[in-house]
């Protein structure tokens, strides 16, 4: 078999969520505030997350992360016990597990920027659980996907990741083999 053969993807995910507007009542859905209402509404561009999956080799890299918005491809291991990089994308992998047989290009873009207040966290983290849970037999909701995007988020403060329904609601999965 050739080189060229061997890198072939078995297949390619694609995922995508609506970033957020309006954020009326902001945070006072948060912990601290301990309660509140809040309006959002999900709209285009997408942030959009692409898995290549490939048949594992025990000399290959298992996770390869390319944040394509900052320009960074870098390699996660499976069993380091710290984040890196990016926090929140390496615990939702972390998080959703990747199956022993496979190895995984995860590229992530979005075009509207880091920091625009649009919920980008909350697309990208719920973009690529849905993704990360088509690697496996068993399919999360929309709502489920949403639930464990708020728990990898909830664990990482620092992130804006807070309601997520506008997002779940215009998630987008699909495989190509």
């Amino acid at each position: 078999m050739s080189e060229k053969e061997q890198k072939r993807p078995l297949r390619v995910i694609n995922s995508g969520a609506p970033i957020r507007i309006c954020d009326k009542g902001g945070w006072t859905d948060t912990w601290f505030a301990e309660y509140g209402k809040i309006l959002n509404i999900g709209v285009y561009p997408y942030a959009e997350v692409q898995i290549e999956v490939c048949p594992y080799d025990d000399q290959e890299e298992r996770v390869v992360i390319y944040a394509e918005n900052y320009g960074e491809r870098y390699v996660r291991h499976l069993k380091k016990t710290t984040w890196d990089r990016h926090p929140l994308l390496e615990a939702a992998i972390e998080r959703m597990g990747v199956p022993d047989d496979i190895t995984i290009q995860v590229t992530i873009f979005c075009e509207a920027p880091a920091g625009a207040s649009t919920g980008i966290s909350a697309s990208v983290t719920v973009a690529l659980v849905g993704a990360l849970d088509c690697l496996t037999s068993g399919r999360l909701t929309p709502h489920e996907v949403a639930h464990v995007a708020q728990s990898i988020g909830n664990r990482h403060p620092q992130t804006a990741v807070r309601d997520l329904r506008p997002t779940l609601f215009c998630l987008r999965r699909h495989q190509l083999h």
